[in-house]
């Protein structure tokens, strides 16, 4: 797994003393993986490379929509909903070192699925 940035927009609505609606945009969501092994990248780099290293990385245009139920005088918020992304760019990096260091881009947006669907899960606590 590789930990990325979220960057976006987001409205809020209270639908009832408690509940809340939370639909989101995110334009620039970033992901990935981190040290895969080199053998996934396409094409194959020699295999007497040493200091390997593959890296995914992803970014998709993100839609969550959240139901948020409020407490502790609505200062802390649990919620949940449906997610659904767009990729909008894939590709593997391999870095690595023969005799000298190489880098090694693989464009590999076409290979994947170009949407995904999932579920996002929510705590928020209000300062």
């Amino acid at each position: 797994m590789k930990p990325g940035l979220a960057l976006g927009l987001l409205a809020e609505w209270q639908i009832a003393e408690h509940l809340y609606l939370q639909p989101e945009l995110l334009p620039f969501y970033w992901t990935g993986a981190k040290n895969m092994p080199l053998e996934e990248l396409r094409p194959p780099v020699d295999s007497l490379v040493s200091g390997r290293e593959l890296r995914r990385e992803l970014g998709y245009f993100e839609i969550p929509v959240i139901l948020k139920y409020g407490v502790a005088e609505n200062r802390l918020h649990f919620g949940a909903g449906p997610q659904i992304g767009f990729l909008t760019n894939a590709k593997d990096v391999g870095e690595a070192t023969i005799e000298n260091d190489i880098s090694v881009k693989d464009n590999i947006k076409d290979e994947l699925n170009s949407t995904d669907a999932g579920v996002v899960f929510h705590v928020e606590y209000k300062l």
